[in-house]
């Protein structure tokens, strides 16, 4: 958890410094850390949703919180620019960093970017996202499209199936 927020912050102050396959990397190396931790204990009669969920799925309940610190990041990152074309650069390296991470099959940090750039903050910035590259604008919608819970997330399962030929 302290490594999350210590990664994601120092991220956040270069984040142009650094590659979006860096960034990918980065994320999925943190995710993996702690999708490996969660026991399948946790998920026994749903307990991860139940009241007392920190004691009885303490490892679920940290990769919620994770996607929840990721997306409030991406926001705080594309809001801490003043000018729309800033933001819109900001916005195009998320979408790298999105497809990246699509690469890399990390679809749970591709669903937490993906999530934060369709919030009503960022949305509602009408300015910057038609600053956006329409190259850039269609691989997000390709990217959403992907990570779309329509019947049940079925693309998002069709191309994880298709990764372990299942």
């Amino acid at each position: 958890e302290d490594n999350t927020v210590c990664a994601t912050k120092l991220i956040s102050s270069n984040i142009l410094k650094f590659s979006s396959k860096e960034i990918a990397t980065e994320l999925t190396r943190i995710s993996d850390s702690l999708f490996s931790k969660i026991k399948p204990n946790e998920f026994f009669k749903g307990l991860f949703a139940k009241k007392d969920k920190e004691k009885t799925s303490p490892n679920i309940c940290k990769v919620v919180d994770r996607f929840n610190i990721s997306s409030f990041w991406v926001i705080e990152e594309v809001i801490s620019y003043d000018h729309s074309k800033d933001r819109a650069k900001i916005i195009e390296k998320f979408i790298d960093i999105l497809n990246e991470l699509k690469n890399l099959n990390n679809f749970c940090d591709c669903m937490s970017i993906v999530s934060a750039l369709g919030q009503m903050i960022l949305t509602r910035l009408d300015k910057t996202w038609k600053k956006v590259n329409s190259k850039t604008m269609a691989t997000l919608e390709k990217i959403k499209n992907v990570c779309n819970f329509k019947n049940n997330y079925k693309n998002m399962i069709r191309l994880t199936t298709n990764l372990f030929n299942i």
